[in-house]
């Protein structure tokens, strides 16, 4: 907001407002972060619910035209207790496969659930920071990234290469103290 020369920082608040002998499930989301930066992990918003035991999240992001679901389905958080404020926290890997675009638009929508009564949605969103993405190399050969934790106690002792089917292209592992 701006008038003769002052400026100020706008500030937004989502409220409860329950009715007397109501039981509907409500959530309110705030606090968001300035941006959900793509390849980090931090806290994006914090949350808040009314007559609700858990609270189901779907995310995604748009940028330059095409939406990318995060997770692949909802994150689903129980045990919440009302009245209670709640951070949400996440580590974004989202394979835009685009380096050019560095933002765009992320979204939440936040539902409240008391046992399989469902409640309110609210739909909130904020800046999405593409800086830090990037794609592989056209013909490359090994591919290799921690969070898809490709590995198991079965071969702990190998690098897997994500890049073929074939356990062929994979890599000794060893480690020694110095």
């Amino acid at each position: 907001m701006t008038g003769s020369g002052v400026s100020t920082r706008v500030i937004t608040y989502n409220i409860m407002c329950i009715a007397e002998d109501d039981a509907t499930p409500v959530i309110a989301i705030n606090n968001l972060a300035s941006a959900a930066v793509n390849y980090t992990s931090d806290r994006l918003f914090s949350y808040a619910v009314y007559n609700a035991d858990s609270a189901e999240f779907d995310l995604s992001a748009v940028l330059g035209g095409s939406t990318y679901s995060i997770n692949g389905e909802s994150i689903t958080l129980s045990n919440l207790v009302a009245g209670t404020k709640y951070d949400f926290s996440y580590s974004l890997e989202v394979d835009t496969g685009i380096n050019e675009l560095t933002s765009g638009t992320f979204y939440v929508s936040g539902t409240a659930f008391n046992g399989s009564t469902e409640g309110t949605t609210l739909e909130v969103s904020m800046p999405f920071d593409n800086t830090y993405s990037y794609i592989a190399t056209p013909g490359a050969l090994f591919y290799m990234n921690a969070a898809t934790r490709s590995n198991s106690t079965e071969d702990y002792e190998e690098i897997i290469n994500e890049m073929g089917a074939s356990s062929d292209n994979n890599f000794d592992a060893s480690y020694e103290a110095t």
